[in-house]
């Protein structure tokens, strides 16, 4: 039997638990555009046995699920990264082995997301991931209302699944029998229970740690460094003013003083490519390289800030993409043919444009920021 192009073995030996305890099989998979039903951590081994079923024929079989769409989206550009491929090199475990329908080895993958409950509002977040967030959509609810932001669901201050002792048991067993951990947020070091998290690690599993660098501590600091393989992938949008304001209401002194503590330890950025990057990436790139810190660029979902494309570039205005492309015909580094191939799949909205212009405004008006100072764009 032939292994689909387009097989995936996270649904066979990778688990997520989410922020709100929803069971996924990869941290990218867009359970809300799938068919197949939603399960909770309380119902691990229901899910794990039999509620992964439909997915796994599917990669089998080679036929494509909905949930699945945002790596596709960034395989066609080859030079993307893409969770699917990574997950693939990672896992031990032969495609075949899976198809051919022999029993589930253990669980390889595991990510936990430790709730909601983060120090910054994202602004290309939502509730579900952010705290603040939840916290500023319900100050301002008719604020957000009247541009067409829902704040009727998904308003939870806290999503804090972890505090049932239950739910959380079942977090600690997988975390201690996994070969690789991720851990997310919100941001996971403002939870209480991250170190104990850590402590659960065995020695021969890798760590890696998505966070915002702007809440460690002496205390955190040694616990990380006591771990025998660790990662730290640093979330950052640009440098200065520009992080500062995707990024609200971060401090860049905080942030670099904490990275320049730490340089014993692996890193890397994880930059989210979506409008603001084509005036943050250039000086982005110079101070990574001056740190000699790697860059991973994703890309935002599509339909991130009520509805598909706000965030993209392709709700920039064709002068801003112009400006950018003008730069990257001059830059011959390490990213040019990733950024080529985003750069290269603008098709400009002019309705996404004008959203994305009233959505940046209101954040302005609420949080005292200015967008137009910040990134001085050409349709200011």
């Amino acid at each position: 039997m032939k292994v689909p192009d387009t097989f995936c073995k996270a649904p066979f030996s990778s688990a997520v638990i989410d922020c709100d305890g929803k069971l996924l099989p990869c941290c990218e998979y867009m359970q809300h555009l799938s068919t197949i039903p939603y399960h909770h951590v309380s119902d691990f081994d229901q899910w794990w046995i039999s509620g992964l079923m439909p997915l796994r024929q599917k990669m089998i079989l080679g036929e494509p699920d909905d949930g699945c769409r945002h790596c596709r989206t960034k395989e066609s550009n080859p030079q993307e990264y893409s969770l699917r491929r990574d997950s693939n090199r990672k896992i031990q475990q032969s495609a075949l082995q899976f198809m051919h329908d022999e029993p589930l080895g253990p669980i390889e993958l595991v990510e936990i997301r430790l709730g909601n409950v983060c120090n910054l509002g994202c602004i290309m977040c939502y509730p579900g991931a952010s705290s603040t967030i939840a916290a500023e959509r319900i100050s301002h609810q008719q604020v957000f209302r009247s541009i067409g932001i829902s704040t009727d669901h998904d308003q939870n201050i806290d999503r804090a699944w972890y505090k049932n002792q239950e739910h959380w048991s079942w977090a600690l067993a997988l975390v201690a029998n996994c070969r690789y951990l991720h851990v997310s947020g919100g941001e996971p070091f403002m939870n209480p229970r991250m170190l104990e998290l850590l402590d659960a690690v065995s020695d021969d599993c890798s760590v890696s740690i998505n966070t915002n660098m702007t809440m460690i501590n002496e205390e955190i600091a040694d616990k990380l460094r006591d771990l025998a393989e660790v990662k730290l992938v640093i979330s950052l949008e640009g440098v200065g003013d520009h992080n500062g304001y995707v990024r609200w209401p971060s401090e860049w002194s905080t942030i670099e003083r904490a990275i320049d503590d730490l340089r014993g330890l692996s890193m890397n950025i994880n930059h989210v490519l979506q409008h603001t990057s084509i005036f943050s990436i250039p000086p982005l790139i110079v101070w990574a390289d001056e740190k000699r810190i790697p860059i991973n660029f994703g890309q935002v979902f599509a339909g991130s800030v009520q509805g598909w494309g706000t965030m993209t570039i392709n709700s920039a205005h064709p002068k801003d993409h112009e400006q950018f492309s003008r730069w990257l015909g001059t830059y011959d580094g390490p990213y040019k043919k990733v950024l080529e191939g985003w750069a290269g799949s603008y098709v400009f909205s002019p309705e996404r444009h004008d959203f994305f212009k009233t959505y940046v405004g209101v954040l302005d008006s609420i949080r005292g920021t200015d967008f137009q100072a910040v990134f001085q764009p050409n349709w200011a």
